[in-house]
């Protein structure tokens, strides 16, 4: 005997049916609204682009690429003499900003920025071999 298809009166829905439901539907929203992971072309080419090595006395660029857990940034790693670390420390966030902009960031007329979309950018990590990390700068809100 051939069972006819449950018809949707039949069907139960539960509040954890309804809970499932919406969290789909703002992820999706999420989803659609964050800009894209930098695609690896354009990581690529712009990463042969940048010479490795001394960007300014006592600043070397020592790698520059797609962080995994930033997939929306090209970032590059600067390491800094600590000498030169405890003035870059020791001034106000702006003007640390323009000064490694000035340094290290591509140019307002630089191919990547026509690249990238909406919310990727380019950051400088600025390190020391001995302490690590000390300031991050986003490129997009100081060359724009």
């Amino acid at each position: 005997m051939i069972r006819p298809f449950p018809s949707f009166s039949s069907l139960t829905i539960r509040p954890s049916h309804c809970v499932l439901a919406a969290a789909l539907v703002v992820a999706v929203l999420i989803g659609c609204q964050s800009a894209p992971h930098i695609d690896s072309n354009v990581a690529y080419s712009y990463r042969t682009s940048v010479e490795l090595g001394p960007v300014a006395r006592g600043w070397d660029r020592v790698w520059v690429g797609r962080l995994l857990d930033r997939p929306r940034v090209i970032a590059h790693k600067i390491e800094v003499q600590a000498d030169l670390a405890g003035d870059l420390v020791r001034m106000s966030s702006g003007e640390r900003a323009r000064l490694v902009a000035e340094t290290t960031c591509p140019g307002s007329e630089h191919p990547i920025w026509s690249q990238l979309q909406n919310g990727q950018d380019v950051e400088v990590e600025l390190a020391t071999r001995k302490n690590g990390p000390f300031a991050t700068v986003s490129c997009r809100r100081v060359v724009f």
